[in-house]
Order: C-alpha cells, then sequence, then structure tokens
C-alpha cells in the first residue's frame, strides 16, 4: 500500500473548559483553598507529612530574647524540642473529620495551628485558581498531570473521544444497523445485561474488522482484528507552560423546574480544567492498513468523523436548550472534538445513533427510570428516583450538564482539533 504510514503533529484548543481527570476525588482536608486570594494548593503528600514531621512556628521575637523560661513551651523550646507534634495533629484532625457532615477544611486547621500559607504552599505540587463565592469549594477532582505537577492529556483519552464518534457515526452505515434497531426496540428496559449484550455486539461489528492477523484457525475476529489499532495517539502537552488552570463548579439544566422554579442546580462537585484558550500538542499516526474499508485513509479524514459527531450531539443539545441564549456563544460551531468529563449522557450512549430522536428518547427514558429508583414507603417499594419517563419529552435525560463559577456557566469539553 502506498504511503501506508502518516504521521502529523496536531493541536487542541480549549473552546470551553476541558477536564481530564486524574482518578482522584479530594475532599476539603486533602487540599488547602486559600479562599482570600483563590488559590487552590494540590500537595504532594510525602512532602507534606515530611514537612509536618519538621514543622516548628517561628516564635516572636521578644519571646525569643526573653530572660527567663517560663513554663513548658518555652522550656521546650530553649531544650531544642518540638512545641506540638504537628505530624499527630494532622492524623487527629484526619480521623476526626472522617464521615462528618461538616467537614473543616485544611485551610482552616492550618490557620488554628500557625502553619502559614508561604510554608505550606512549598509542600504544593501544583497550584490552581477558583473565581468562587466565599467559601465554596467541597469535593474537587483534579486535572491529570505529571510527577512535575504539570497537566496534560494522556494519548489514551484523546483515542477514546475519537473512537466514540468513529463508533456513532459507523453505526448509521452498518449493514446490520435494521437488525440493531429492532433488538433496541424489543429490549425489556428492566433488562441491563441484554442493553449490555448488544452494545458490545455492536461495538464488535464496527471496530473488529480488519482482517491481515490470522492463527491456526483462520482470520481472527477478536481484540487483535480492532481497526483502532492503526491509530495512535500520543499524549498531548501544554503549549503554554504558564497556563494556570481553573476550577469550575458542576451545574444541571434542566428541562423541567423544581418545587421552587428553578431550572437551574448546583451541585457540590468541582473539576480542575484547562481553562478556554489553552491548548495543548500531540503526534498521531495512521496506519492505514488497519482501517481499510472505512472511508478513512487520512488523519483528516479521523476528525471529519469527529467533527460531524460534535455537530450533531450539540445541535440535538441547542435544539432544546435553546433559551439558554448566553450559553451559547458561537464557540461550539467550531468544535470538532468532545472530550473529557462532565460532558453528559448523549456523548456516552449509541441509543440516539440507532434510533429517530424522539423514538430513542423513549428508549432512553424507559431505561434510566429502570436504572434509577428509590424506595417508596406509601407504594411499599421502589419507585422511579427522577420520572424520566414522565418528564422527559424533548431529550432524555432532561438535563445540560455545565460547569460554571461566579460569572457565567460553560459548556464542557469542546475542543477543536488543528493540523499542523
Amino acid at each position: 500500500m502506498k504511503n501506508f504510514l502518516e504521521t502529523k503533529r496536531l493541536r487542541l484548543d480549549c473552546l470551553t473548559p476541558i477536564h481530564i481527570g486524574s482518578g482522584n476525588k479530594l475532599n476539603k482536608n486533602e487540599y488547602i483553598f486559600d479562599k482570600n486570594n483563590g488559590v487552590v494548593y494540590l500537595l504532594q503528600q510525602n512532602k507534606w507529612l515530611e514537612f509536618l514531621y519538621n514543622y516548628e512556628p517561628e516564635k516572636p521575637k521578644q519571646e525569643m530574647n526573653a530572660i527567663r523560661v517560663k513554663g513548658f513551651e518555652a522550656l521546650a523550646q530553649a531544650m531544642g524540642r518540638k512545641t506540638k507534634d504537628f505530624l499527630q495533629e494532622y492524623k487527629k484532625f484526619i480521623i476526626n473529620n472522617a464521615g462528618s457532615k461538616n467537614l473543616k477544611s485544611l485551610y482552616q486547621w492550618c490557620r488554628d495551628n500557625d502553619i502559614k500559607m508561604s510554608a505550606a504552599a512549598k509542600c504544593a505540587l501544583a497550584k490552581t485558581y477558583i473565581n468562587s463565592e466565599k467559601n465554596d469549594l467541597s469535593d474537587m477532582m483534579p486535572f491529570m498531570r505529571h510527577a512535575d505537577g504539570s497537566i496534560y492529556i494522556p494519548g489514551s483519552s484523546i483515542k477514546g473521544a475519537v473512537r466514540t464518534a468513529l463508533l456513532y457515526e459507523m453505526i448509521k452505515k452498518a449493514p446490520q444497523y435494521n437488525s440493531w434497531q429492532r433488538e433496541l426496540k424489543n429490549i425489556n428496559p428492566h433488562d441491563k445485561k441484554t442493553y449490555g449484550k448488544l452494545a458490545k455486539t455492536i461495538e464488535k461489528a464496527v471496530f473488529n474488522k480488519y482482517t491481515g492477523f490470522v492463527d491456526n484457525k483462520g482470520v481472527v475476529t477478536d481484540a487483535r482484528a480492532d481497526i483502532m489499532r492503526g491509530l495512535r495517539i500520543g499524549d498531548a502537552e501544554l503549549c503554554d507552560k504558564g497556563t494556570k488552570t481553573q476550577i469550575y463548579r458542576k451545574y444541571d439544566i434542566s428541562l423541567h423546574k423544581n418545587k421552587q422554579g428553578e431550572s437551574v442546580r448546583r451541585l457540590p462537585l468541582y473539576r480542575e480544567c484547562a481553562p478556554s484558550g489553552s491548548s495543548f500538542e500531540f503526534a498521531v499516526t495512521l496506519e492505514k492498513q488497519f482501517l481499510q474499508g472505512t472511508g478513512i485513509d487520512s488523519i483528516e479524514d479521523v476528525f471529519k468523523i469527529t467533527n460531524s459527531y460534535a455537530a450533531e450531539i450539540i445541535s440535538m443539545e441547542k435544539s432544546v436548550f435553546d433559551q439558554y441564549g448566553e450559553y451559547w456563544n458561537g464557540k461550539e460551531n467550531m468544535a470538532n472534538i468532545i472530550i473529557g468529563g462532565g460532558t453528559g449522557f448523549l456523548t456516552k450512549t449509541i441509543i440516539y445513533a440507532l434510533l429517530p430522536r424522539q423514538e430513542a428518547v423513549n428508549v432512553v427514558k424507559n431505561y434510566l427510570d429502570s436504572s434509577f429508583t428509590t424506595y417508596d414507603r406509601k407504594a411499599h417499594g421502589r419507585v422511579p428516583a427522577h420520572n424520566h419517563k414522565i418528564l422527559d419529552t424533548k431529550l432524555s435525560p432532561r438535563t445540560l450538564k455545565v460547569a460554571g463559577d461566579v460569572n457565567k456557566m460553560y459548556h464542557m469539553g469542546l475542543g477543536q482539533i488543528i493540523i499542523n
């Protein structure tokens, strides 16, 4: 095959905040939130514990120059001993905070123990920023980082976003499309296993199509035949190492207003994000023999598909949430990839690829009502927790997942891939 291997450098521009989680969720006694300056210090745990082990607050000069020794504290200092075991105090703080509904912040603990922010900041792996209401920060999900504290986007995250887009688009062209439709419509909403089985069948049919591998049984059809083996994506590194990450709160915008007449719900979860305007660079290699017969013959072809997918998902959202004019600012029309956390249910399902919009809504809302239930004493049994079947009319689920600070709300995860 002529020019069977293609490699290019690409740039990912963040059109909106993008969150690539590290896999951890930190509560307020695991980071230091300096609320006066809007700075969050993400601690390097080994360094932090070593700091506490050795820490001794500076004494005022007048006390250091005192002629007479008064009390145990002054005597301990005069003898070169620590006046407090800060490591043990920190352990007590963690234990006492565990399971508490009103967690005390690590920032306040530092203040109570005369630990200066300038000293504690030296233990930070990195710092991030938040434009938030005063005291407004609880559970926080940090961004993926290198050992030196710099953020990056793993190649696997980009490839996962690309794979989702390819799956969504290639389903529509598959010869089994009509049979998959019929099978999906006939699944009982309570039968999660059959949903999962169908999803695996579809994914295998779409991706396990490479015929270049054989074993003693003939042409292989397992994961070794996955056409995505022909797409290699490297880790994406920040173009500007001085980029400051930002923390945004999670919001749900619902088509259905609550009892207080509100359609916007603030949730106690925060994500550290690469902010709008930041950029990452990465390399992509396409080994074309793996993708023969898919219509993909270049790296440009791959991102034409992600562009089509992004446009369809965004169009679907805008068609039902069009009243939020300040939320749609035109940047969404530039997006050709949807990536990372907080991007919503639509990016995690193939049902909308298999069925016309309203039929898909009906399938999804029945599935969600069967999946999320709560016990009702009056009914003496479990009932749907969120009433999707009743309230999801235009789209299911009926919420738009967004991120926000004190100024505005943002779509999550919209990026523009630029091929250099």
